[in-house]
This record gives structure tokens, C-alpha cells and sequence, in this order.
């Protein structure tokens, strides 16, 4: 579809209100767990868990692991865009998701 000036300029004022907005800190972020909103997060298990109420604790313990000291130093370390790729914990070849995440600030 084409657009004229007119619409593709309010299309862009309309993105950067809304940029604003999601980048304004005091904004209230209400969590909403599920399958749609959460696919391929790691942590929808206990999320979904701390947010119907119950102990996260058995899912924590279950499916994930204290890092050793080791690692965490390395997480410390900058990754390149190309040695990311390599790690699924920084979602890199292995780990694709069909969604694209954008992240602000």
C-alpha cells in the first residue's frame, strides 16, 4: 500500500509518542504470562507460577542451576555479535526465536 507524506509523517509521530512512552520509566508494567506472550522465554515456567500465586521454588529447582563462579565471570566479559552467536544463552544460532524483541533504553 502506498502511502502519501501526510500519513507516513503521522505514522512516525505516532511511533515516537509511543517510544516515549514505553521509555518513560514511572510506566506501570503489568506481567502477563502465557504461551503468546512468553514463547520462547526461559523463565515462563516459574514466572507463570509466581503469578498464579504458587512457589516458584520446585520449577527454580527443577530446571535450573546456580551458576558456578567461573561462569559468572564470564558473563562479566563484553561478547562480540559473532561469538554471540554461538552462545543459545544469549539466543544465538541454536536458540532463534520467530519473534523479534525490542528492548529500550
Amino acid at each position: 500500500m502506498r502511502r502519501g507524506r501526510t500519513s507516513v509523517r503521522n505514522i512516525g509521530l505516532l511511533m515516537a509518542a509511543e517510544a516515549n512512552m514505553v521509555a518513560n520509566p514511572d510506566l506501570p508494567v503489568y506481567p502477563t504470562p502465557s504461551g503468546e506472550n512468553c514463547g520462547t522465554c526461559v523463565f515462563q515456567a516459574p514466572c507463570i507460577a509466581m503469578n498464579a500465586g504458587t512457589d516458584p521454588g520446585p520449577v527454580l529447582e527443577k530446571s535450573f542451576r546456580v551458576r558456578t563462579e567461573e561462569e559468572g565471570e564470564e558473563e562479566r566479559l563484553r561478547w562480540s555479535i559473532g561469538r554471540a552467536q554461538t552462545r543459545t544463552s544469549m539466543s544465538g544460532k541454536d536458540s532463534r526465536p520467530d519473534t523479534v524483541n525490542f528492548h529500550w533504553g
